[in-house]
């Protein structure tokens, strides 16, 4: 029997080491990676140099200008997920009950962005919001000025929104549609 339980155990850190090894080779090495070079200096070139090893990286996060960047990135991703979450919950509460039918149709819409690839679509959205794009001409055509969107905080607000919104429908669906929809009927009848 303890041979039997040594086997299994052998067999599972066999079916295991390709997980590991991927992890390994495509996660923890470039980290390790990451870690070095961040305590590496930087020649008059603009060269990395490996020898001479110092902690002028980590002073640079207490200057003034990168508690900015950290405020404003903050700031954009609490924006981001709130914005997803309003859109994505009456979308996907929407979405749950339907039959099946209209249902595959839905979630198809939601997913039609994943078919092409994220640069594409960026590049997309920097001609609709940019200087001469779509937003700016429809502003002009109904009297007003030009309109500068391109490399603000809300065009990447609106990038990012775009970029997330499928990644927040589609786990609430999945939790709605596990919901007893009887439920909801009985608090209907309590208000």
């Amino acid at each position: 029997e303890a041979a039997a339980e040594k086997a299994a155990a052998r067999r599972g850190v066999l079916l295991a080491l390709p997980g590991w090894a991927y992890l390994t080779l495509f996660f923890a090495l470039p980290l390790v990676i990451v870690l070095v070079y961040s305590f590496a200096s930087r020649s008059s070139t603009g060269l990395t140099r490996l020898s001479d090893w110092n902690l002028s990286s980590y002073k640079r996060l207490w200057d003034p200008l990168v508690g900015e960047i950290a405020l404003r990135s903050v700031t954009l991703a609490v924006a981001t997920t709130l914005i997803c979450l309003v859109v994505s919950y009456p979308f996907a509460y929407y979405i749950a009950p339907r039959r099946p039918l209209v249902r595959n149709i839905l979630l198809v819409l939601v997913m039609i962005p994943f078919w092409s690839n994220f640069l594409v679509r960026t590049y997309a959205w920097r001609v609709i919001l940019g200087s001469d794009g779509p937003v700016s001409q429809l502003s002009q055509a109904l009297g007003g000025e030009p309109i500068r969107l391109l490399f603000t905080n809300t065009a990447v607000l609106i990038g990012l929104v775009y970029g997330f919104l499928p990644f927040m429908v589609l786990p609430l669906y999945a939790a709605l549609e596990r919901m007893d929809w009887r439920l909801v009927d009985a608090a209907r009848d309590l208000y």
